[in-house]
């Protein structure tokens, strides 16, 4: 709860800043609040298109919520931009079942 709420304080404080929504999002996420880490993720996203983690953990709300369409694009997007990335093996986990 500590941590959803510094994350929240981040998000609201201006500028927007990528890292801050990228983070509120995954607590959301990891909160089951599914629909506020979309929301989190998707503005991070528009910040910065090129953060591979920040593409997995939007293309995993979008899972958690039944897109499969755009999880599978979002998390294939994700693994071409951050190939070493530690997400990469959860992220080929989640595209085969997604098929």
């Amino acid at each position: 709860d500590e941590a959803a709420a510094a994350a929240r304080g981040a998000v609201d404080a201006p500028p927007q800043d990528a890292a801050a929504l990228d983070t509120d999002g995954w607590v959301s996420y990891l909160r089951g609040e599914t629909r506020r880490a979309i929301q989190s993720l998707e503005a991070a996203v528009k910040l910065a298109p090129h953060r591979g983690t920040t593409l997995f953990h939007l293309g995993m709300a979008y899972a958690r919520h039944g897109d499969a369409d755009r999880a599978r694009a979002t998390l294939q997007r994700a693994v071409e931009l951050a190939p070493q990335e530690l997400f990469v093996d959860t992220a080929q986990q989640i595209l085969r079942k997604l098929r």
